[in-house]
């Protein structure tokens, strides 16, 4: 009796069927739609709260300073030595209000990004129109034109002081990472450089008052007040610390 070769085409074998074994595969759950639409709408809902609670900063520093444009600002004018660039001339309570609100809006950067900080200014620009336009409706009985300010007046103060903080924050952005005072100066620097670059020729031009040494006094002081400001910014780097994904130490 021979014993078949098994290794011989004849000799039988199991042959799996023609149809492909199933394996069940393990769907990991951060592929699925539903996680990636929660994980979605948290950095949104994360978002906007921190936003509405930056805003519940800013916004009431907005109305304080609406509400003390009209009231010269006397205590840089004991550094004029010539009488005709006294500061109290040209800025107000008001404007410095604004001016300590870009340098809040730079610590706030440093900590939550330009896009939501941004955002808080959109918000509380939105507070101050609507408290403004229904306190205006409510003394509108009362009011002369000598009571209101002159458009050139208000248009250069809301331009200048929206696009100089909003140019402010996002240069923040763009050079944080390095030094650490670097990113905060360039933000003054280039945040007033656009406020004033709005405010004095919108309001001023064509009055015959003398601006344009208004507008570089007001540069010089602004950037007092920003090498004043690093070392505030410098002792509260600790407490402020970026959020993940944001540079800067």
């Amino acid at each position: 009796m021979t014993t078949a070769d098994p290794d011989s085409p004849s000799s039988s074998k199991p042959v799996i069927g023609s149809n492909p074994v199933t394996v069940e595969r393990y769907r990991a759950e951060e592929v699925t739609a539903g996680y990636r639409f929660r994980q979605l709408a948290g950095r949104l809902a994360d978002q906007v709260l921190a936003a509405l609670g930056l805003s519940l900063i800013l916004a009431p520093m907005l109305l304080i300073a609406a509400l003390t444009l009209d009231l010269p600002l006397h205590l840089f004018d004991r550094f004029a030595t010539v009488q005709s660039i006294r500061p109290s001339l040209w800025t107000s309570r008001g404007e410095f209000v604004l001016t300590i609100s870009l340098f809040v809006m730079l610590a706030m950067g440093r900590r939550y990004g330009a896009t939501i900080v941004g955002r808080a200014q959109n918000l509380s620009w939105l507070v101050l129109v609507v408290v403004s336009s229904l306190i205006l409706l409510i003394l509108a009985p009362q009011l002369t034109a000598a009571d209101m300010p002159s458009g050139r007046y208000m248009l250069g103060v809301m331009l200048g002081w929206y696009a100089g903080p909003l140019a402010a924050i996002h240069v923040y952005d763009l050079t944080r990472g390095s030094r650490w005072w670097r990113a905060p100066l360039l933000a003054c620097l280039t945040g007033f450089a656009v406020q004033t670059a709005f405010y004095f020729p919108i309001t001023y031009a064509g009055t015959g008052a003398p601006w344009g040494l208004w507008w570089a006094a007001d540069l010089v002081l602004k950037t007092g007040l920003s090498l004043i400001f690093l070392g505030v910014y410098r002792s509260l780097r600790r407490r402020l610390k970026p959020r993940t994904g944001l540079g800067g130490k």
